[in-house]
């Protein structure tokens, strides 16, 4: 039986239409970690499944497609796949690299090998369907969701956490939370900075997260001079990140590919 084929398309900002073909077939380029985080997830499911006889086999995103896929074959139950992203909408509709078209096309493998995709938003459904070229009946959107209750947080921990990284009570504090990497977009929020602070005296960044970028973007804010009006908590446990959000008055999403 030859392998299936499909066009995937991308759109640039500029509204071009960029469209290729790629089979699924196993991407060439693909390093060896990723091989064996899924030899280790089969592995694993495959022990529970002595135990448990699964009805569907849930995949989040590309990393696990291989794994996903042999589980729902091997096992003979349905594959339902969640697309929190995906790689040519980190890049803005485009796909530069070997590296990046590898994963593109396991991310078509995995919405091909599904029988339902989910995307956590309408925007999302909208990407999947017109990248993949999935008809719209096959995607659901489930959208994102949190605990109210989690987020609710006294006066007094607003106000330790001003008193411990706001200049002063009154100056304004801005918080990031994120992932370190270029795609979450710090590294234009801290080119802004010389100029908010200017208009803003005092005014102070917090920034709650970690990730391959940090040294880049540490480097970034000494070359600006921001000095200690950038506060680098690293990864912040969700009880103290509740706190800072309700701090903060302004929080700060730069994201690339929004």
């Amino acid at each position: 039986m030859p392998r299936p084929t499909r066009s995937s398309t991308a759109y640039g900002s500029s509204g071009c239409r960029t469209t290729r073909r790629c089979s699924s077939s196993t991407p060439r380029r693909c390093w060896p970690g990723r091989w064996a985080f899924n030899h280790a997830v089969t592995r694993a499911a495959l022990a529970v499944c002595d135990e448990i006889q699964p009805e569907v086999v849930h995949a989040h995103d590309w990393l696990v497609a291989h794994a996903a896929a042999t589980l729902k074959h091997h096992l003979g139950v349905p594959l339902v796949a969640t697309m929190h992203a995906t790689e040519a909408g980190r890049h803005q509709g485009w796909l530069p690299g070997d590296l990046n078209r590898s994963i593109h096309s396991v991310e078509w493998w995995l919405t091909y090998e599904a029988r339902r995709v989910l995307a956590c938003s309408e925007y999302m459904r909208w990407q999947i369907t017109q990248l993949f070229e999935l008809p719209p009946a096959k995607v659901d959107t489930v959208p994102n969701g949190v605990h109210p209750q989690d987020w609710k947080v006294s006066a007094a921990a607003v106000r330790t956490v001003r008193r411990t990284y706001g200049s002063t009570l009154d100056a304004p504090l801005l918080l990031f939370s994120g992932r370190l990497v270029y795609e979450k977009g710090l590294q234009d929020i801290l080119a802004a900075l010389p100029r908010l602070r200017r208009r803003h005296p005092g005014l102070r960044l917090v920034v709650a997260g970690d990730g391959p970028y940090g040294d880049e973007l540490r480097a970034q804010a000494r070359r600006l001079r921001l000095g200690k009006s950038v506060q680098w908590l690293g990864f912040v446990p969700g009880r103290q990140l509740a706190s800072l959000a309700a701090a903060a008055d302004c929080a700060l999403a730069g994201a690339e590919h929004l």
